[in-house]
């Protein structure tokens, strides 16, 4: 089992596929269990490199004990940790967790029901799309 460190935080990942990467990040209570359940891993993984991610305090990821580990930030910087193990920074360069503030609706997806959300994350060619189960 793939683990980044984010500050001392151990997240668990799983790749399957080839092609541009594709971050899938599952909501409140699931783990990354449910992109296959839900049969996303299976039709996307023929187009796309997907980088599962178990969110901290899910599945095989650590799960910290202070509430304040939880804050959305930290949560970012997870993804952000997996993609540096990932894709190690070049000099000069680094992945910033500010580009995931440009969140935008992909209906391009081919299992989209209009409640998922995407996020561009152009400057690492990586989209990450983020779960809505309701």
């Amino acid at each position: 089992m793939p683990y980044a460190n984010n500050q001392g935080v151990r997240i668990h990942y799983e790749v399957e596929g080839d092609g541009p990467p594709l971050v899938l990040l599952h909501g409140f209570g699931n783990t990354l269990e449910m992109w296959y359940d839900s049969g996303h891993v299976e039709s996307l993984k023929n187009d796309y490199r997907l980088i599962l991610i178990d969110a901290r305090g899910h599945g095989a990821s650590e799960k910290p004990h202070d509430p304040e580990a939880y804050k959305m930030e930290l949560m970012v910087t997870d993804v952000v940790a997996v993609l540096n193990s990932m894709y190690p920074p070049r000099k000069g360069a680094m992945l910033l967790p500010t580009y995931v503030a440009d969140v935008k609706r992909d209906m391009r997806s081919p299992r989209c029901d209009g409640n998922d959300s995407a996020i561009d994350a152009s400057a690492t060619g990586t989209k990450i799309a983020v779960a809505n189960p309701w």
